[in-house]
């Protein structure tokens, strides 16, 4: 059997996968993001692999991609329903000093995510339990903070 060389190096043939299972879709994940990184640095595109879903004898992965410096949707949604932007820092009760990442339009009980500072998670909430005074909006035009 002959060996695939690359440069005087040889590299072993990829194993032939029989069925999935958690470990091979790790693996999987961490080949794919290594090819979407090489791409990326080039492209000027931001990749992010989400979740997977799988059985035996398919995998699903999740795969967003954005153009770099250009808005989401989520993001573009803030801006149009409603009186925050993205990124905008928010204190809510119960959980503290947040910033706004997403607006869902479709839900009408708490279409607002923002993400914890203290702690990194998101929660859902609704509009009257933000503050009504935006302490700092995070923009590129913004001053940095001394």
């Amino acid at each position: 059997m002959k060996e695939n060389t690359t440069q005087g190096v040889e590299a072993t043939p990829p194993t032939k996968i029989k069925k999935f299972d958690p470990a091979k879709l790790k693996e999987l994940r961490v080949q794919l993001k290594d090819l979407f990184d090489k791409y990326q640095v080039d492209s000027g595109l931001k990749y992010d692999i989400g979740n997977c879903k799988y059985s035996a004898a398919e995998a699903t992965f999740q795969l967003k991609i954005v153009i770099d410096g250009e808005l989401t949707l989520d993001q573009e949604a803030i801006a149009m329903f409603s009186n925050f932007k993205y990124g905008d820092l928010v204190f809510v009760s119960g959980i503290g000093e947040s910033k706004v990442v997403a607006y869902k339009t479709r839900s009408s009980k708490y279409p607002f995510i923002v993400e914890s500072i203290s702690n990194g998670k998101r929660y859902k909430v609704a509009e009257h339990s933000l503050a009504s005074d935006v302490r700092n909006r995070l923009t590129e035009t913004a001053p940095p903070r001394s």
